[in-house]
């Protein structure tokens, strides 16, 4: 369901809030697999093993999942960004518009062409 950006008396579309954006990046980034299983080894390696992590280590080690959630939020925020700016300028629209033609004929003609 593609939601439409609305339009205030300027006539130019708005998009999502900066809280709104960074709210739905923080969530996915929350269910990035790699972000999970370095949580859930944290909370499971605690104790086992021979020699249990100290403070100091699992402080360090949380440090470094934090800063790996972040440096991911920073990339998907910085490629959707770029992308969104390369795609809805009028040359992006153009490529997209002459791409999914190009594409639209040669699934057509494998159709007729298989059938």
């Amino acid at each position: 369901l593609v939601r439409s950006a609305s339009r205030p008396p300027g006539g130019v579309p708005v998009g999502p809030s900066a809280l709104r954006a960074y709210a739905g990046l923080l969530a996915l980034t929350l269910l990035n697999p790699l972000t999970v299983v370095l949580l859930t080894a944290l909370v499971v390696g605690r104790g086992a093993g021979g020699d249990p992590a100290g403070p100091g280590e699992q402080a360090a080690f949380v440090a470094g999942v934090v800063l790996a959630s972040a440096a991911w939020q920073i990339l998907l925020a910085a490629g959707g960004a770029a992308l969104g700016h390369a795609v809805t300028g009028r040359r992006g629209r153009a490529l997209t518009g002459r791409l999914s033609a190009v594409l639209l004929v040669a699934l057509a003609l494998r159709l007729v062409l298989t059938a």
